[in-house]
């Protein structure tokens, strides 16, 4: 909830010194999403969802099968999951964009490993990713460069809760173990 949301942004506060700039950080656990936009270390505006990478993998493809009506499903339900904090969101101006989880890092690599994006979190790199995913026809025989089989609802579901159908209007840089700094802004911005 807000907790969690607040620990996750000042821990990339306190990780990335950018003086001033204002950020959206988006966070993508197990059962919840977190997206906090603030500057420095003060969070202006904080939201948190129940729509995880495993709790939305078992809702929507509990049987193992990717296909185009689960895939949509997901999105619809992440289009509504947001929708409540979506006029907030954009109400907000930020400068980065990041995304602070190991999902995040996942899709981020997925998308890098395919040649879809250099490793940026887009709405055009997750759709690709989704095109892809259906292709695949099911979890056990899905097959793609990046994507390990331990971060399976990772790379599936990441890039529904991230993207959420462009329910979040932004381009994400995924930060992590590489601490890789690249400035992505708010599209639309």
């Amino acid at each position: 909830g807000e907790e969690e949301a607040r620990l996750i942004y000042q821990g990339v506060a306190h990780s990335r010194s950018e003086p001033g700039v204002p950020r959206v950080v988006v966070d993508i656990g197990g059962g919840s999403t977190e997206v906090i936009v603030g500057a420095d270390f003060d969070i202006l505006v904080g939201h948190s969802f129940y729509m995880g990478c495993v709790s939305t993998t078992r809702r929507f493809f509990g049987d193992g099968v990717l296909s185009k009506a689960a895939f949509s499903e997901a999105e619809t339900h992440a289009r509504l999951e947001l929708r409540a904090a979506r006029r907030s969101l954009e109400a907000q101006r930020w400068e980065v964009a990041l995304g602070a989880s190991g999902t995040c890092n996942a899709v981020s690599e997925i998308l890098r490993a395919n040649g879809w994006t250099d490793g940026r979190i887009s709405a055009p790199g997750l759709k690709t990713l989704v095109k892809t995913l259906i292709k695949g026809t099911s979890l056990e025989a899905l097959q793609l460069p990046g994507l390990r089989e331990d971060e399976l609802f990772f790379g599936l579901t990441g890039s529904l809760a991230v993207g959420g159908g462009q329910a979040l209007p932004m381009t994400l840089e995924a930060v992590g173990e590489h601490g890789v700094g690249l400035r992505v802004g708010r599209q639309g911005a």
